[in-house]
């Protein structure tokens, strides 16, 4: 499943959830948003990609080592206290439904609450 981040989908909705991070509250303003919005949001996140700010999200999820057999299923970027975490559902080879929470920075695995 890290193939499917590849694809040009994956990657702008990623650059725009991250770019909401770094933004704070531009996407906020008056209730709307824009193509150009967009644009900017997805030049800032790249801007912030090449300065290293973050972990490309497949090195994020080659370093969290999910169990072999394991299956991506979705991931969203959060900001939780300022900290920008990929939260991580995928489906285990028991066909359970977890998430991993991963520190979008360096990709250290976070501690979960209880889920």
């Amino acid at each position: 499943m890290i193939a499917c981040e590849k694809s040009r989908g994956s990657r702008m909705l990623m650059a725009a959830a991250l770019a909401a991070l770094l933004l704070g509250s531009g996407l906020a303003r008056a209730g709307e948003t824009t193509l150009k919005d967009h644009d900017d949001e997805a030049e800032a996140v790249y801007q912030a990609k090449k300065a290293g700010r973050f972990v490309p999200l497949a090195a994020a999820l080659a370093k969290a080592k999910l169990p072999k057999g394991s299956e991506v299923v979705n991931v969203a970027l959060e900001n939780e206290h300022g900290t920008p975490v990929y939260e991580i559902y995928y489906i285990d080879p028991g066909g359970r439904r977890l998430k991993l929470r991963v520190d979008a920075r360096n990709g250290d695995r976070l501690k979960d609450h209880g889920e």
